[in-house]
C-alpha cells in the first residue's frame, strides 16, 4: 500500500488563517498487518521511509503569499497507522509527529508534538470546520486532523501561537491498494 500527498492542503493553528499546503511527493508505503471481520485492514505505515515536506516559502502560502524565506518547519513522523474500510472508503489513523521550526539557517524553537487522528470523516474545531471525504475509486481521499497544540516552554513562541491552541489540518492525498 502506498499513500501520497498531493497539492491544495490546508494548515492552521489557533486563530491565524489557514496555510495553503503543496504536500507534492510525501508519502511512503503501508503494510496491511491484518483485516478485520468487517473487511477493514489494521496498516501501519514505515515511519524510518515516510516523508512530509517541509514547509517553506517553496510549498506554503499564508494569505496568498509565500512564507518568508528562511523559516521552515520540519515534519518528523512517529507514527502513523490505523483502520481503512475500501468498501465505504473510510479511513481512520493515528498520527503522531514532531513539528521543529527553523529561521535565519540555523536558529531553532522548541519542537512541537503533534499526536492526534488523521480521518476521512470531519474536524470541527473551535473557529473552523474541515470535511474529509472518504476513499474513492482512483484512490483520491481527503484527510483531516484536529490537534491540541500544547505549550512548549518557550514563552515568545508559546504566546506568538496561542499555546495551548489547536490546529487543523486538511491533507490531500492518494492511496495506492498495491
Amino acid at each position: 500500500m502506498i499513500l501520497e500527498s498531493l497539492s491544495n492542503c490546508q494548515l492552521q493553528i489557533g486563530r491565524y488563517p489557514p496555510f495553503i499546503y503543496d504536500a507534492t511527493g510525501g508519502g511512503g508505503k503501508g503494510i496491511i498487518k491484518f483485516k478485520y471481520p468487517d473487511g477493514a485492514y489494521n496498516v501501519e505505515f514505515n515511519i524510518d521511509s515516510f516523508r512530509i515536506p517541509s514547509i517553506n516559502q517553496k510549498t506554503t502560502k499564508f494569505l496568498g503569499l509565500p512564507i518568508p524565506p528562511g523559516l521552515e518547519i520540519v515534519i518528523s513522523v512517529k507514527k502513523l497507522a490505523g483502520k481503512l474500510n475500501p468498501s465505504n472508503g473510510e479511513v481512520k489513523l493515528e498520527f503522531e509527529a514532531d513539528f521543529t521550526l527553523t529561521f535565519i539557517g540555523s536558529m531553532k524553537a522548541p519542537k512541537l508534538h503533534i499526536k492526534t487522528f488523521l480521518t476521512s470523516k470531519s474536524a470541527i474545531g473551535k473557529r473552523n470546520i474541515y470535511h474529509g471525504n472518504g476513499l474513492k475509486e482512483n484512490g483520491r481521499i481527503d484527510l483531516v486532523a484536529l490537534a491540541n497544540v500544547q505549550k512548549t516552554g518557550n514563552k515568545l513562541l508559546d504566546l506568538f501561537l496561542g499555546l495551548p491552541n489547536e490546529a487543523l489540518a486538511s491533507l490531500k492525498c492518494k492511496l495506492l491498494l498495491k
